[in-house]
């Protein structure tokens, strides 16, 4: 009986106390939470329609900002090219180009219209070829005779007899730069009897680095080419010999040549008191004038000091005595060969007389001027 009301009085203890939570059941204070927070609208509602306008607003205006932005930046780069373009059209002209035109947002291009040039001189035209034909035409023949001193870069306009501004480069025995040479006129001299070629650069200077050097003296620098055949030049280049006589027939078949010979030395050992020429060879005779001649010059003992080479040989009359002419042509001492200076050079002989020589043959000339 006490047992039965025991089990009664702890029933109903139990029955009085708060419900034990489960994991799924929210805490206290997490429900209360929840109770104050409002629920979501339901969808198709006038509250969620109105939320959804406003981002759709939000998002329009975010975008036309952004296509605004980009219209900018291209209208500038069109405007940007707008100015390329216009600075082309103004080469366009010297070209001969015809540049095109097109519409932008930011205005028209509008190209200077292309100016009327008049058609190309044919007279210019061919000058300008000529002289570039000069210039490839000296590059080469530089190459064929192996002339590593110098370089033409520059050969300028042709005038009668030369041609300039010119501007060669000076080379190192090693093919490299060391200078350069500039200069208003180039002419060329050549001796076919002495093989040599002289290039004379006046009204010009020497550049080495910054430093100008004006030719010396006169103004004139001289370079000789002492065993170079002039032949090949002048035939290419025969503008630039000035002073050069075409090839031509050399002797006129008047003249024993043998016979000449002889007689001129002959009378060239009657003025040996400080040494004595003697004409060692000659090619013929043309007008009076001794062509491709060379002269054997000794000392008063006997022993050969130099030789003459020269295209041409004139004996002129004087007062008193005779004067030798020798023409484009070269000296040689030992090895040294040098051209002549101004391509001639002079001999004086006070002690020949004039009528002997014409009365063994040799001709005489009258003295110029």
């Amino acid at each position: 009986m006490r047992l039965a009301w025991v089990i009664a009085a702890a029933w109903c203890a139990a029955c009085s106390k708060e419900p034990a939570r489960t994991a799924d059941s929210p805490a206290p204070a997490v429900a209360q939470a929840a109770a104050l927070v409002p629920s979501a609208p339901a969808a198709g509602s006038p509250v969620a329609l109105q939320a959804e306008l406003e981002r759709l607003r939000a998002e329009n205006v975010a975008l036309r900002t952004e296509l605004a932005n980009e219209q900018s930046r291209r209208q500038q780069r069109e405007q940007e090219w707008l100015e390329y373009t216009r600075a082309l059209a103004e080469l366009a002209p010297k070209a001969g180009v015809s540049p095109p035109s097109f519409a932008t947002d930011v205005g028209t291009a509008e190209m200077p219209p292309v100016a009327l040039t008049a058609p190309p001189d044919p007279a210019i035209a061919a000058r300008a070829e000529r002289d570039a034909q000069i210039l490839r035409r000296m590059q080469a023949l530089l190459i064929a005779d192996s002339v590593q001193g110098l370089d033409a870069l520059e050969l300028g306009t042709l005038q009668d007899g030369f041609t300039g501004p010119v501007v060669f480069r000076a080379l190192d025995d090693e093919g490299r730069p060391v200078g350069s040479i500039c200069a208003e006129k180039l002419e060329l001299e050549g001796s076919r009897a002495a093989r040599t070629l002289t290039f004379v650069f006046s009204q010009g200077y020497h550049r080495r680095g910054e430093l100008r050097t004006p030719f010396p003296g006169t103004g004139v620098l001289r370079v000789e080419l002492p065993e170079v055949d002039p032949t090949p030049w002048i035939e290419s280049l025969p503008e630039l010999f000035a002073k050069a006589r075409p090839r031509e027939r050399v002797d006129d078949a008047l003249h024993d040549l043998t016979k000449l010979r002889v007689a001129l030395n002959l009378q060239l050992r009657e003025d040996a008191a400080a040494g004595y020429w003697r004409l060692a060879s000659l090619e013929g005779v043309m007008g009076g004038t001794l062509r491709e001649v060379v002269l054997d010059g000794f000392s008063s003992e006997g022993q050969l000091e130099r030789k003459l080479f020269a295209d041409t040989l004139r004996i002129l009359e004087r007062p008193q005595g005779v004067l030798l002419l020798l023409e484009s042509g070269a000296q040689l001492r030992g090895d040294i060969k040098t051209p002549f200076l101004e391509g001639r050079y002079r001999i004086h002989l006070p002690r020949l007389d004039c009528a002997r020589l014409r009365a063994a043959g040799v001709p005489v000339l009258e003295a110029d001027g």
